[in-house]
């Protein structure tokens, strides 16, 4: 565990800092580093408010070196421990406390290998010898013994927290050795080397390393079974190899299957205990008659199997349960998975037809002019522009950035895409590049929407890789922010930031709840709103009490861009008009997929086209040196005014009076607040697409604003759509609200059954009342159909 000030483990200037004597070095001689918490052998980050945690993202450190900037601030951390990432530094980890065998081990690394100097010893007498990447490759391991490729780390200097000894280079000092003296190592190389080690490590010694079992309510809802069914559990028994396994895990395997599957796994064990060469027909029928499971069953299968890289087919079925179900002859459910997959069929052609390129009557795909056309006069959900146009047409290096996150995911999000893509290229030309009259800057913040699984995490991951490969990591802010001032920290070591925040929904349901005692989140969504409006002018920061200790963190002109992800329904529930009202939610752009789960496709290596848009995203940062200003927090910017053409300045003016009249048609309701952040909106999506068209010599076309004013228009006509759906004052309301987006998502006329099916999470008192309130206001129709035995309720949505 991890040692903080809260747990009273406070690091001091007494304690050795490992970083600040070795860290340069080390990178000097072309090893990537990290810091290691003291007290742990996990990468950790210190801040004077909150001591010691978890580093989050550390492997992307397994890609590049750390910065300059970034050697600085970890060597002021007291107690750094230095820790090293897999990559092009290999490491073979002996964890055997027999010194026999650890040192057989040792020789047969050296003999096999290569004969190293770089050996480290943590508790004696296990230890780990040092390679050199040919090419780099995963991490793998048979316990004890581990190769820590990509993916991993091990500490190089630190105290050992068992021995409270530091580690020792027993051979020569790691900092002394360049890595290109260091013997190369490939991975067939260390599996060979593996497969060899293994045997020389007594069956007593072997570690465990399916990793712990999972239980059916891991899986399933809690109450769930353990049943799986044969098909999927053969295919994901497929993906655990038998290389030998201790006996623990081999049992555990057994129990798994036998509650997952019953006797009927009886041959799926059978085979698979076979391939291992310590198999004993007789023990392995033996141990399966006596197996009793209670707890774990089929899960524990898919769990390890999906860790290994199984993807189960569309057409399987997991839960044992649900196919006893679907395939019983007679019975009521019987046959409704083919009917829910030919609805499915229906909706991806009509999506499909929904996302073909829109095309003029030539036959040729349309520009972003002709799809936008004229700017609706409304925002009704009717007038929105098509998502797949939008993408489509997003101009210069935006779209290129937009494609390449699309190309690369398994489960494409198109709109996501786009929207991360803005941030990305905004981040990159922060305290570069501004309109004027008024003044506009590139700080953007941006709410991604889809449910879970959905492929919603895939742009931010491709957002943080693209910015570290352009070598702009430092444009990166934490993805967890502990309060207030540490953002105002944040930005006073760099004043340009991209905070990409996951699950935003419980973020803004703790800010918003009246009775939640989460002020810190409070205070931090408190000065992004100030942030928002303040990237043309002076931050001043807190002024505390000991001014030697935390002096005033003043930040000039700031650039903070926002991506934050979250699931629906999380989000909008969270929500009530007066949020919509406060200005708060307005700041934001809020992109919500049209399809929560899209076709997956094969997507292609995130490595394909990144070396196209790394250095173009480079020169949209740095320029040729005249404009690029000082980074200083404290120092104001050269910026470079983007002019608009004549055109597109007519457009500016057009949607000024357009956005005038449409806060005085929402006057008095929450969304006049939504629809006056409309032109500022617009100016900024405008800003970065010219700079991704021509960062040299930018300007801002009528092409390009109209592009931008289709886009953010769509998003605020989608913001009011699900406000006034979802977002509700009281329970009861937001009930209402629920049962009416039902009735509309059926789209025809329900019986009482088929009703009561569909808003069973009401009582049936509760359920007549809102039906007939819905039914008042005109909402829904009701008619009455006569029967041969009695008289039944119709209910269907009125036309909106």
């Amino acid at each position: 565990m991890m040692r903080s000030h809260s747990d009273g483990v406070t690091p001091s200037a007494a304690m050795p800092n490992f970083m600040a004597d070795r860290g340069a070095r080390l990178v000097d001689a072309g090893y990537s580093i990290l810091p290691i918490a003291p007290g742990a052998k996990c990468p950790g980050q210190y801040s004077n408010s909150n001591g010691w945690r978890g580093l989050t993202d550390w492997v992307r450190f397994c890609d590049r070196q750390p910065t300059a900037l970034e050697l600085e601030i970890w060597s002021g951390w007291p107690g750094c421990g230095i820790g090293i990432p897999g990559g092009r530094a290999v490491g073979i980890d002996i964890d055997v406390l027999d010194s026999d065998v650890a040192l057989q081990i040792e020789a047969l690394a050296q003999a096999e290998l290569g004969a190293t100097p770089a050996i480290r010893i943590g508790r004696n007498p296990k230890r780990l010898l040092v390679y050199r990447a040919k090419a780099v490759f995963q991490k793998f391991a048979l316990h004890p013994i581990e190769v820590i490729a990509h993916g991993g780390q091990f500490v190089a200097y630190a105290i050992h927290p068992d021995t409270g000894e530091p580690y020792r280079w027993p051979v020569e000092d790691l900092s002394e050795i360049e890595l290109a003296s260091l013997p190369t190592v490939t991975e067939e190389s260390c599996r060979r080397f593996l497969d060899a080690a293994i045997r020389l490590v007594p069956p007593e010694l072997r570690q465990s390393h399916l990793g712990p079992d999972r239980h059916a309510e891991y899986y399933y809802a809690p109450g769930g079974n353990l049943r799986g069914t044969l098909p999927a559990v053969g295919a994901a028994l497929s993906f655990i190899a038998n290389d030998d396994l201790p006996y623990e895990d081999w049992i555990r395997i057994g129990l798994a299957l036998k509650g997952g599957l019953g006797e009927a796994g009886w041959p799926l064990f059978q085979a698979w205990s076979g391939g291992s060469s310590k198999d004993k027909a007789e023990t392995t029928a033996k141990a399966w008659q006596s197996l009793k499971p209670n707890r774990i069953g089929a899960g524990t299968i898919y769990g390890y199997a999906l860790e290994r890289g199984w993807l189960p087919d569309s057409d399987l079925i997991l839960n044992g349960a649900l196919a006893e179900v679907v395939e019983k002859p007679g019975h009521p459910a019987a046959g409704f998975l083919a009917r829910i997959e030919a609805e499915i069929a229906t909706e991806k052609e009509d999506k499909a037809q929904e996302a073909a390129p829109v095309r003029t009557p030539t036959g040729d795909v349309a520009t972003a002019d002709e799809v936008t056309g004229n700017a609706a006069s409304g925002l009704s959900s009717s007038g929105r522009t098509d998502v797949a146009a939008l993408v489509a047409t997003a101009p210069g290096l935006l779209g290129q950035i937009t494609q390449w996150m699309i190309s690369t995911a398994v489960s494409p999000q198109p709109f996501l895409s786009l929207g991360a893509a803005l941030c990305v290229l905004g981040t990159a030309m922060g305290r570069r590049y501004r309109l004027n009259q008024p003044d506009t800057r590139s700080n953007l913040y941006v709410i991604a929407l889809a449910d879970s699984t959905s492929g919603k995490d895939h742009p931010r991951k491709c957002a943080r890789r693209l910015l570290i490969e352009a070598g702009l990591g430092q444009h990166l802010g934490g993805e967890t922010i502990a309060s207030g001032s540490g953002l105002l920290a944040s930005l006073a070591k760099h004043p340009v930031r991209l905070f990409q925040i996951d699950e935003f929904g419980h973020f803004v349901t703790a800010v918003l709840d009246p009775h939640s005692h989460a002020h810190h989140r409070r205070e931090i969504m408190t000065q992004f709103t100030v942030l928002s409006t303040s990237a043309t002018e002076t931050v001043i920061g807190t002024e505390y009490a000991n001014q030697e200790e935390r002096p005033r963190l003043d930040i000039c002109e700031p650039c903070v861009c926002v991506y934050a992800s979250t699931v629906p329904h999380v989000f909008w529930g969270a929500m009530q008009h007066g949020n919509i009202a406060d200005g708060s939610l307005p700041r934001f752009l809020i992109f919500q997929t049209e399809r929560n789960f899209p076709d997956e496709q094969d997507p292609q290596s995130i490595d394909d086209g990144l070396h196209e848009l790394v250095p173009v995203l480079q020169s949209v940062a740095d320029g040729d040196g005249t404009l690029a200003s000082s980074m200083a927090p404290c120092v104001r910017p050269i910026l470079l005014t983007v002019p608009f053409n004549t055109e597109a300045a007519t457009l500016d003016q057009a949607l000024r009076c357009r956005q005038l009249e449409l806060k005085r048609q929402h006057e008095g309701t929450p969304f006049a607040a939504i629809v006056g952040r409309m032109r500022e909106h617009t100016r900024r999506v405008a800003l970065i697409a010219a700079v991704g068209v021509d960062h040299v010599q930018p300007v801002v076309t009528a092409d390009v604003y109209r592009w931008a004013e289709a886009l953010v228009e769509h998003c605020i006509a989608s913001v009011i759509d699900q406000a006034k759906r979802f977002v509700a004052d009281s329970a009861h309301e937001a009930m209402s609200k629920r049962v009416l987006d039902v009735i509309r998502r059926a789209g025809r006329w329900l019986d009482g059954n088929a009703l009561t099916q569909r808003i069973r999470f009401l009582p049936r008192k509760a359920r007549a009342e809102i039906i007939a309130e819905l039914a008042e206001a005109g909402l829904v129709e009701v008619r009455q159909e006569g029967t041969l035995t009695k008289p039944r309720q119709l209910v269907r949505a009125a036309p909106e």
